[in-house]
């Protein structure tokens, strides 16, 4: 349910981005005119075109505050002097208008005075303006514009010019009195500023200036010497990329050369790995094509990059609320304990239920503890197990050594109800073999009391269907012992971090999709890396959980592991079997080939038939591996076993949009 809600949480918010992007415009051309008067004053012409898909009823267009004065702004649609309404902002005044557009092409011209806006030199003026400011959370496809000198210059090269920053398009001079400019496809969140320098001796009375002493020819000069433009955004996303696409790729490499090659060493911990491998692989591959897809999105410019300055805030929101959530509903209840090790096994219950336990986000066990309950069955005294000769496929192929089970005790009594699924699957197996070589028939075995592991993956193998609904039974029945035992706490942190993280992305999907898609991709992430984190478990459950912490202390700890004699047969068989639980399957079995290598006396295994000298606890990592292993193909499931295993300086910018 859980998973399911969080899936419906993340569909609804993709509906609503995709209803949020229903119409669109895209900005066509903006022509850009500053006419320059004699007392220093500029009136400034904006003609923007706006493409539109679907209906619009407002544009709006921000100014930039600074030590310069705007005035007499006034916009008109075809030559009609449109209403506007002004409003303050911290950084900018806003101006809007209203009108109607359906599936149109409508160009505004923007009119307003500015003062102030030219600092005048003894010997030369100097604009730097933004004709085009980051604002704008739309891609423009052609920029133009003209800067008209209040007269004609003697030499034009009295008039030097500079683009910021570097972009495709060229500035020229014309008439000695025209400064004129063009660039095409500027970026969403991106500017472009002119700087014009001139002999101050046109201006005849400068009283809209800003005075500064001296010559400055020779610093501006030095200084756009000495200018280094912003970093190019499209090769720093490159850059980004190409690294996360070799971490991922390489540690991908790694995890497919090294896991197999460790199952074969230590399939417990090729197992181990296997999981954690999959929730990182799984987190950068996430992280990878985001990155691709929000970067595509930015190139293209049909998001604004500038409003990414607000991702780190959302990021570290959502991470907050993922800790906070954990830190008042997920953590567990205080266990008040004594000593630091469990040296016995604490509970009788079922090892599958165990790792149930461990897993209170799924409440469920892992596939694999179906191989734990196949030893806990001997050790119940239901079956034994026998390693005996196989021959070879043609001689050459498969193993030399099977592993048979004969079962001793077909009532169920004693067994949990999950065990007594387990055991009706083995017997049901070893009533039955197959005959023929392609086409399989299944006859009555003269043995009904004995199987083999290569019988038995034949016959999981011959009924696909019926396994998989008995590994979902089997799943069901170990889920409902655990709930059962209270083990539980029905208040958790899902549903409120579900409901904040809702709110979250929709305050992101307000200032930029990217940053909804980040929000939501982090929220599934931090559910990947740490899925029991938010559940948590009762009383009585952390109780128990502690418990078997200090056993798997206990079983880690060589020192003191070691000192249990080989003679507590029945002790050592009862590790093994929930070792496999707590992940440390490895350790139990090392320690255990360590203890029986140089015992001579007789050991009576309730695992393995019959009286066993140099006993390895490796013959049973071999045959619950290959009984894993015949269930995880017969079911199509994955599992290994478990066991054994520059510029900017210049003013004006601004923004504007439509809606």
């Amino acid at each position: 349910m859980r998973k399911k809600g969080l899936i419906n949480c993340i569909t609804l918010l993709i509906l609503l981005a995709s209803c949020a992007d229903a119409k669109s415009y895209t900005l066509d051309k903006a022509f850009i005119t500053l006419d320059v008067n004699h007392d220093g004053s500029i009136d400034v012409t904006e003609n923007i075109t706006f493409n539109f898909r679907g209906s619009y009823s407002y544009a709006y267009r921000d100014l930039n505050k600074g030590a310069w004065k705007i005035t007499d702004v006034k916009v008109y649609d075809t030559g009609r002097l449109l209403t506007t309404s002004r409003s303050e902002n911290s950084g900018y005044e806003r101006y809007r208008w209203d009108y109607r557009a359906q599936d149109e092409v409508k160009t505004f011209t923007i009119r307003y005075r500015l003062t102030n806006a030219i600092k005048i030199y003894d010997d030369v003026a100097d604009i730097n303006w933004k004709v085009w400011g980051p604002g704008w959370d739309h891609s423009l496809t052609d920029l133009e514009g003209a800067i008209k000198l209040p007269e004609k210059v003697n030499d034009p090269l009295d008039v030097h010019t500079y683009g910021h920053p570097k972009l495709d398009g060229k500035i020229m001079m014309t008439g000695n009195d025209t400064i004129i400019f063009q660039t095409f496809n500027v970026g969403a969140g991106e500017w472009v500023e002119i700087r014009t320098v001139f002999p101050a001796n046109i201006l005849g009375n400068p009283v809209h200036t800003i005075r500064a002493a001296g010559d400055g020819l020779e610093k501006i000069i030095e200084e756009e010497k000495n200018y280094k433009p912003p970093a190019d955004m499209d090769s720093l996303f490159g850059w980004i990329f190409f690294m996360l696409c070799i971490l991922v790729g390489g540690f991908a490499f790694f995890g497919a050369i090294s896991i197999p090659i460790l199952r074969k060493v230590s399939p417990g911990l090729a197992s181990k790995l296997q999981r954690n491998f999959l929730k990182i692989f799984l987190t950068g591959f996430i992280t990878m094509f985001a990155s691709f897809f929000g970067f595509g999105l930015i190139s293209m410019g049909i998001l604004s990059a500038w409003k990414l300055v607000f991702l780190p805030g959302f990021v570290i929101i959502q991470a907050i609320i993922f800790a906070g959530i954990w830190h008042y509903k997920g953590r567990e209840p205080n266990v008040v304990g004594q000593g630091v090790y469990e040296r016995e096994v604490p509970y009788d219950y079922s090892p599958a239920v165990v790792d149930a336990l461990l897993h209170q986000n799924s409440k469920e066990p892992r596939q694999e503890m179906m191989t734990a309950e196949l030893l806990n069955l001997c050790v119940k005294g239901k079956m034994k197990l026998r390693k005996i000769p196989k021959e070879k496929t043609l001689g050459i192929f498969g193993k030399s050594e099977d592993y048979e089970i004969s079962i001793i005790d077909r009532s169920n009594k004693g067994l949990a109800a999950s065990e007594t699924l387990l055991f009706r699957m083995i017997k049901s197996a070893a009533k039955y073999r197959y005959e023929g070589f392609i086409f399989k028939k299944e006859v009555a075995d003269e043995t009904p009391d004995l199987v083999t592991i290569t019988e038995l993956v034949r016959y999981l193998q011959s009924k696909p269907r019926k396994t998989q609904a008995k590994l979902r039974e089997w799943t069901k029945t170990v889920k409902k012992e655990a709930g059962s035992l209270g083990f539980y706490s029905k208040k958790t942190g899902t549903k409120m971090y579900l409901g904040l993280t809702f709110m979250n992305s929709l305050l992101g999907l307000a200032f930029s999709p990217l940053i909804w898609a980040a929000v939501i991709i982090e929220a599934v992430i931090c559910v990947i890396l740490f899925p029991d984190a938010l559940p948590n478990r009762t009383q009585k459950g952390a109780e128990h959980y502690e418990r078997w912490m200090k056993l798997k202390a206990f079983l880690k700890d060589y020192s003191l592991l070691g000192q249990v004699a080989p003679d507590a047969i029945v002790l050592w068989e009862k590790y093994l079997v929930y070792s496999m639980p707590l992940d440390i399957a490895d350790d139990v079995q090392k320690a255990m080939d360590d203890v029986f290598a140089d015992y001579q006396g007789e050991i009576q295994s309730s695992i393995m038939a019959g009286g066993v000298r140099g006993f390895s606890a490796a013959d049973l990592g071999s045959v619950v591996g290959g009984f894993s292993s015949a269930f995880s193909t017969a079911t199509s499931t994955s599992g290994s076993g478990g066991f054994s295993g520059g510029g900017g300086g210049g003013g004006g910018g601004g923004g504007g949009g439509a809606g």
